[in-house]
């Protein structure tokens, strides 16, 4: 940044101040800190720079989003303005991004990237991609598993959201579903939909026969497997396996 705009102002968000005073003293040592602003998502707001820096995209409590069980708690007893995860937290991520006026820049751990990387990094998003460990990992968890050249995107369906091959409807994988859990592509084998993030890996047991999700039931001899599908007149589905 320095090199291409030497008087270019520039500003380090982070969620948590602690990630700002670690980062302030690292640049200090460097003699780096001339015309560069340290900011929080919160009090980003209404503020700008030629270029800002977003920083701390790491799983765990303290990561971006967090995974603390007690704020998605908190979270859940919110008044609701969408319907998407971690919605408070996406919010100020808005925010971070549009305080840059000329380019932002996102640094994230290539090895434990948070719920909001692992999402940029589908092919909608058309991101500049500076990491080669990135790259890789785009190209693991978006790369389409039944064809050489295409890869899955997200498509807004009628009803709901699904993955479909970039190299057209020949291909076989047809509607990949989305991952529950981190909203990757979620690939179905013959009786589970597993998550083709390895990060993640959710799995989500489905039914061998129709393809719906199987649910967790209590029967008079314990719980099994039945298909989400037996409540649906037109076109229902009795089938059910051990749990």
């Amino acid at each position: 940044m320095r090199a291409n705009d030497v008087n270019g102002s520039i500003a380090i968000i982070a969620r948590y101040n602690y990630l700002l005073s670690d980062t302030r003293t690292a640049l200090s040592k460097a003699q780096l800190t001339d015309n560069v602003y340290f900011w929080s998502f919160h009090k980003s707001k209404g503020l700008e720079a030629d270029y800002c820096v977003l920083i701390g995209f790491f799983q765990g409590k303290s990561g971006f989003p967090n995974e603390n069980r007690d704020d998605a708690i908190i979270e859940a007893l919110l008044p609701s303005l969408d319907s998407y995860p971690h919605s408070e937290e996406r919010r100020l991520l808005y925010v971070g991004i549009t305080r840059a006026k000329k380019k932002c820049y996102i640094i994230a751990n290539p090895s434990a990237p948070s719920d909001f990387i692992t999402e940029l990094l589908a092919p909608k998003y058309e991101l500049n991609i500076a990491s080669t460990a990135f790259q890789e990992q785009y190209r693991r968890i978006f790369k389409c598993p039944n064809c050489e050249d295409g890869y899955l995107r997200l498509i807004q369906g009628k009803f709901s959201e699904f993955y479909s091959c970039s190299s057209g409807l020949g291909c076989d994988v047809g509607k990949a579903r989305v991952c529950s859990k981190c909203r990757a592509p979620s690939i179905d084998t013959r009786d589970a939909s597993i998550c083709n993030n390895p990060a993640c890996n959710n799995k989500l047991k489905i039914c061998n026969k129709c393809g719906r999700p199987m649910k967790k039931r209590q029967g008079n001899f314990g719980e099994f497997w039945g298909c989400s599908g037996y409540g649906i007149k037109n076109d229902q589905c009795t089938n059910t396996s051990k749990f």
